[in-house]
């Protein structure tokens, strides 16, 4: 599936369409900051019901990471909450700090995520963590 997604650019463009419309039907479910940290800007979108995405773009590349709070690789599978083994195992040095900044966490520090994927500047393509998910996550 990560093989599918469009170029960078095409995510900005897309993100900036949908914050745009949203901003028009409901404006506190999606949002695009052009100035969201130093040279970086950041779509994000949230459903009201515990799942959200955001994602990072700056000169280094992009970084997203999105949540489902109800799928079976969820933090929240276990008590304490733990993200799914090989989620950020790979993740691209530049893009660390990203995935501990507290926005992206809930109130315990636990990272929001069920997806995470980047693109350095100089990738020809997207990448992932080397995730496995075991048979009995698509057929409970």
């Amino acid at each position: 599936m990560i093989k599918q997604l469009p170029e960078p650019e095409t995510v900005r463009a897309r993100s900036k369409a949908m914050a745009m419309l949203d901003a028009v039907l409901s404006p506190e479910w999606q949002s695009y900051e052009t100035r969201w940290a130093p040279g970086e800007e950041i779509a994000s979108m949230r459903d009201g019901s515990g799942n959200d995405y955001v994602i990072v773009f700056s000169a280094t590349g992009v970084y997203a990471q999105a949540c489902n709070h109800e799928s079976p690789i969820s933090a929240y599978r276990v008590s304490p909450p733990t993200p799914w083994p090989g989620l950020f195992d790979s993740l691209a040095e530049v893009f660390r700090s990203l995935a501990q900044e507290p926005v992206f966490e809930d109130s315990s520090g636990v990272p929001r995520a069920t997806v995470c994927l980047w693109r350095e500047r100089t990738d020809c393509a997207w990448r992932c963590g080397d995730v496995l998910v075991p048979d009995w996550a698509f057929h409970p």
